[in-house]
């Protein structure tokens, strides 16, 4: 497992913890969720999805990103 640090408006803070006491989920399931489905959705609309890499570094950290 990964953890991932996002930055969000406070307004759409509120919005997705509200969303996630209605839906009785956690607020980091509800991002994996949609995180999955945005990824299956590029996978099903780019056969090449996932073949090439792009590597950024920010300060210490470096992120691949498969696209």
């Amino acid at each position: 497992m990964k953890r991932v640090g996002i930055i969000m408006d406070d307004d759409l803070h509120k919005q997705l913890r509200i969303y996630a006491v209605k839906m009785d989920k956690s607020v980091k399931d509800i991002i994996v969720e949609l995180v999955k489905k945005e990824v299956e959705t590029k996978k099903s609309k780019h056969s090449k999805f996932g073949d090439r890499c792009v590597y950024s570094k920010t300060g210490s950290r470096k992120t691949y990103i498969y696209m």
